[in-house]
């Protein structure tokens, strides 16, 4: 189905009108929301109109009009006639400038109610089960017995069905078996948009974190970094197999009374390319070992120690390692103490935990690739009970959880992203994510153990796609147009428009054309610039939600 307006489908009227009524000799510039070509003729101009296809990532209105202002080939005297055609979708400001001449031009669907798959998410998950849960919601309208439908790849898994009211919300459960890889794909019947009928999500076999430990006594560390989650690893400084380092996505150094020189440049290696360490000092540490280490990673300096017994008082709950840890903030608690501490001067760092003195107990330092968390005093039975306080858990787990970032099990389109990913590399090996139609090479950095993937401009299709290394397949991934523009609301340009003395109005695309042929026809103003981004004619119409798949 194609959204119809009162003369007919709505995007391919435009482009026919604009065909049909743009009657310039001059030569003019288009622009798309992939495109900006210049200097097209008038034949060039209605070929490039005709072949125009619907794009899945459309740009800002506001960055449109930047880009053609500072576009040094556009900067002619006097004014620019700029014509804007759009659906003006949920626009809540149009920055305009004052030497051009606008026209805005606003084509809308007769309909506005639709039924979208918002989306997806676990709401729990343990060794057989897993629990899904579907968020439908409804714009503009009411809706009975809506037909939600899951699939794992072709093979129907579930059904289910719900009843909305006008602008409602309802979620949706499913329990699926946790067999490993999942390629789900919800589906409901709708006769609003296509594109947001569907939702596609892949549930991909967890992959393990990688713990080392390095200290005489790591059986606290060896609780917390449990094998379902971790894959945990413990030396003794004098037995460190070198190699390990870089295999590790998270190192903890545990109490060493020294820091030797080779380990400082492995370290260094190792947080160079994206790993995570956290520094607990001995009770005897040797200072100037370890400052050879904190001078190496830029975190600071470690000073003399201090024997005082201090409490550790204050939590940061907004920090990102405890933030959604604690059900509410704990102001009254039975506080953990130390006996001795270190005092210490840090750069850039983070207090997660702090004594009643206000200095740093735990810090965080984010580096220009990786992280370090750092302890300001000895953890063993012999100077602190914090091994035995309600937080050593969840701040060790969380170190260990944030040194890696398991995909999603789902992503946006045209959303700028980051996926990190279990594979060993070579230097010169390359990732790259491809479905059965096309295929791409995207950024990615080689980390320990692992890659991360930058995404941005890439997919521009709905579906499911394979992150391989050659021909082997590294992980499965999904990716679903934007819900932004599930809602069919529009803004009242017009209203905008008697705002500005430069701005006019028009309800379709023929009247504009008509009016400026009209007016300019004995002038040479057609220096003229069609501004159609999704704007193409329908703001968001690029996200194929007019059409079906």
């Amino acid at each position: 189905m194609q959204a119809k307006g009162s003369s007919g489908e709505v995007f391919k009227r435009a482009v026919q009108d604009i065909v049909k009524n743009f009657a310039t000799t001059k030569n003019v510039n288009l622009i798309t929301n992939d495109k900006f070509l210049k200097n097209l003729t008038g034949q060039e101009l209605k070929r490039e109109l005709l072949n125009l296809e619907y794009h899945s990532i459309n740009q800002d209105i506001n960055t449109i009009i930047f880009k053609i202002n500072n576009d040094l080939d556009t900067k002619i005297k006097g004014s620019n006639e700029l014509i804007l055609i759009s659906d003006f979708q949920n626009i809540k400001d149009i920055k305009f400038d004052s030497h051009n001449l606008y026209s805005l031009v606003q084509t809308q669907p007769i309909r506005t109610n639709n039924i979208s798959i918002d989306s997806v998410y676990i709401s729990n998950q343990n060794s057989e089960n897993i629990t899904l849960n579907a968020v439908i919601k409804s714009y503009h309208s009411k809706a009975d017995d809506v037909s939600i439908s899951l699939y794992n790849g072709t093979v129907l898994e579930g059904k289910s069905n719900v009843s909305l009211n006008e602008n409602d919300t309802k979620t949706t459960e499913f329990i699926i078996n946790d067999t490993g890889d999942f390629n789900g794909r919800i589906s409901i019947n709708d006769t609003g948009l296509p594109f947001d009928d569907e939702l596609f999500f892949s549930i991909n076999a967890r992959d393990n974190i990688n713990v080392l430990a390095i200290g005489d006594d790591n059986q606290f560390l060896e609780k917390i970094y449990s094998a379902d989650e971790f894959i945990f690893n413990s030396t003794e400084l004098s037995q460190l197999d070198y190699s390990q380092l870089n295999e590790q996505n998270l190192i903890v150094l545990n109490e060493l009374e020294t820091i030797p020189l080779s380990l400082v440049s492995g370290l260094s290696n190792f947080i160079s390319n994206s790993g995570s360490l956290t520094i607990i000092p001995h009770t005897n540490s040797d200072v100037s070992a370890y400052n050879v280490l904190y001078n190496n990673l830029r975190l600071g300096s470690l000073g003399a120690k201090i024997d005082n017994t201090v409490a550790i008082t204050t939590i940061n709950f907004s920090h990102p390692l405890l933030k959604n840890v604690f059900e509410k903030q704990i102001k009254n608690f039975q506080y953990p103490t130390v006996n001795s501490y270190y005092k210490r001067i840090l750069v850039n760092s983070t207090s997660i935990l702090s004594f009643e003195n206000e200095t740093p107990f735990v810090s965080q330092t984010k580096l220009q690739n990786g992280t370090v968390y750092s302890m300001a005093a000895a953890i063993s039975a012999q100077n602190s009970n914090f091994k035995n306080s309600p937080l050593i858990v969840p701040v060790f787990y969380n170190f260990g959880k944030l040194s890696y970032q398991h995909s999603e099990i789902n992503y946006t389109i045209g959303q700028k992203q980051e996926i990190e990913v279990k594979a060993a590399l070579q230097k010169d090996d390359i990732l790259q994510i491809s479905d059965n139609e096309t295929s791409f090479i995207p950024l990615q950095q080689i980390g320990n153990a692992s890659v991360k993937i930058n995404l941005s401009d890439q997919p521009l299709k709905s579906g499911f796609y394979q992150l391989k290394d050659k021909d082997k397949l590294i992980k499965n991934l999904a990716f679903n147009y934007d819900r932004k523009e599930s809602d069919l609301g529009y803004s009242d340009v017009e209203l905008l428009a008697k705002e500005h003395t430069n701005v006019n109005y028009f309800d379709s695309v023929q009247l504009a054309l008509d009016t400026l042929n009209n007016e300019y026809k004995t002038s040479s103003l057609w220096q003229l610039f069609l501004a159609l981004t999704i704007l193409f004619l329908l703001v968001e119409i690029g996200l194929l939600k007019f059409l079906k798949p």
